[in-house]
């Protein structure tokens, strides 16, 4: 990634995301976009098999560590414990990511 490059990126958290990551990187493509195409991953929650597929539909897989919310409890009152660590999209904000931590 150069620092003027315009992607688009998302969040793959565990093998559950996987379809929705590739529909939308699908999606982007069918419209014509020409942009790369970013996915951060949990690689701890992720099989090699869905790593791999991931590799085939963006041009960048980047391994994060997850940032867990500090107060889940309204989470727990919502039935919504899979958003635990939704804060991992924070990550987004430090990607200016060096050429060895790129798969």
């Amino acid at each position: 990634m150069t620092d003027q490059e315009d992607i688009y990126c998302t969040l793959v958290l565990n093998d559950g995301y996987l379809p929705g990551a590739a529909v939308l990187a699908h999606s982007l493509r069918d419209t014509g976009s020409t942009k790369k195409l970013a996915c951060m991953i949990a690689q701890d929650n992720l099989r090699a098999s869905s790593i791999e597929e991931l590799q085939s539909l963006y041009n960048y897989v980047i391994p994060i560590e997850r940032i867990g919310n500090p107060s889940p409890a309204n989470l727990y009152l919502m039935n919504r414990p899979d958003l635990l660590y939704t804060f991992s999209k924070i990550n987004l904000w430090k990607l200016t990511i060096p050429e060895d931590r790129l798969h």
